[in-house]
């Protein structure tokens, strides 16, 4: 089956977009098409280009000024920002200039589309590669990255901002060219997204639900939760990981749901996310259970034993007061506001006794 792939706006939370390539191509999905807005542009060329290992490098390197210029020149003086405008974005068009491989991007099988918004025009553009001239693929990728703020991009004749303006998500651009399976991946940028007819169409949504940089917030940190995050969520949306919180391989996952209740497993979940087991990782269920008790035994150890009031508990936060609820059995407390914690507690109580 051929999938047609649309990736949205969102600057450094493009990032996101990478871990879903990386699970497009273990799971082999075949894409055919790429259409992209802004950062997702950015990404759509490297990914047309086929070199994942250079795009990841690209995004594990990046440094605030490989995008844009410092305010204060060599010489200390402000730069004149009326003259140059707010944001001078000419270190990014450097670096694409060494990442994209124009004449590889057009031998590639695989089609391009970039979304822009035309300044003269006032309205949104849309060019595959095929109409874009030669020598000018890094153009309008720059100017589908122009950003209001930075000085608008100018390609030939006309004057270009950046996509999101008019079509953050440009799926009408594959659509129209009568591809009915498609995956967009939306990072949670700001911007336009039109409402299309897509009835007729199977359409797979992979959404950045819980973003972890800001669309301008250089992060190495960041960068690579939001690979993990991409990875973890296209794997999801295909069905080869389930579980609420938590990833586990759907056939493992599978197995767990015939042995296990419902409640359960979300409350197992509730406890590792309490004890810090870390959300960007896949398991199998014995692994995460495995990895809670360890977490909460050291926990406990470590706990003032002489911290038992309800007040010092509320102070000390959600492990402390399920760390209470599992040595008083889970009822110690009432109320729905400890709910979480008791759910934990639950999860906790059992498998002690089953491991």
């Amino acid at each position: 089956m051929d999938y047609g792939l649309v990736l949205a706006g969102g600057g450094m939370r493009g990032a996101y977009q990478i871990g879903v390539w990386r699970a497009l191509t273990e799971m082999k999905i075949r894409i055919t098409a790429v259409a992209g807005a802004s950062i997702g542009a950015i990404n759509g060329a490297m990914f047309v280009q086929g070199d994942y290992k250079k795009a990841e490098q690209f995004w594990r390197e990046i440094k605030p000024d490989d995008i844009i210029a410092p305010m204060i020149t060599d010489s200390g003086e402000m730069r004149d920002i009326i003259k140059e405008g707010i944001v001078d974005m000419s270190p990014l068009e450097k670096l694409l200039s060494g990442v994209v491989d124009e004449r590889k991007l057009r031998k590639s099988p695989i089609d391009f589309g970039i979304a822009a918004f035309s300044l003269n025009k006032k309205t949104g553009i849309s060019k595959f590669k095929s109409e874009i001239p030669k020598g000018k693929i890094v153009d309008y990728l720059m100017a589908s990255a122009c950003i209001p703020g930075v000085k608008a991009r100018k390609v030939g004749d006309d004057t270009f901002m950046d996509g999101g303006v008019s079509n953050n998500m440009p799926v009408d651009m594959l659509a129209a060219r009568g591809m009915n399976n498609l995956i967009c991946v939306d990072i949670k940028g700001i911007g336009i997204c039109k409402d299309i007819d897509l009835s007729g169409k199977n359409v797979i949504e992979i959404v950045f639900d819980k973003p972890e940089t800001g669309v301008a917030e250089v992060d190495s940190k960041g960068i690579d939760l939001s690979i993990k995050a991409g990875y973890i969520d296209c794997l999801r949306a295909f069905g080869r990981v389930e579980g609420d919180k938590y990833a586990f391989m759907s056939k493992d996952y599978r197995a767990v749901k015939g042995m296990y209740s419902k409640e359960l497993i979300l409350s197992l979940e509730t406890a590792a996310e309490i004890f810090g087991m870390d959300v960007r990782s896949i398991y199998t269920f014995d692994e995460l259970v495995k990895s809670t008790l360890n977490a909460y035994r050291k926990y406990e150890a470590a706990m003032d034993s002489n911290s038992g009031t309800l007040e010092k508990i509320r102070n000390l936060g959600d492990r402390a007061v399920t760390a209470h609820l599992v040595k008083n059995g889970g009822d110690s407390l009432g109320g729905s506001l400890f709910a979480a914690c008791k759910r934990a507690a639950s999860a906790i109580i059992y498998f002690s006794r089953e491991i």
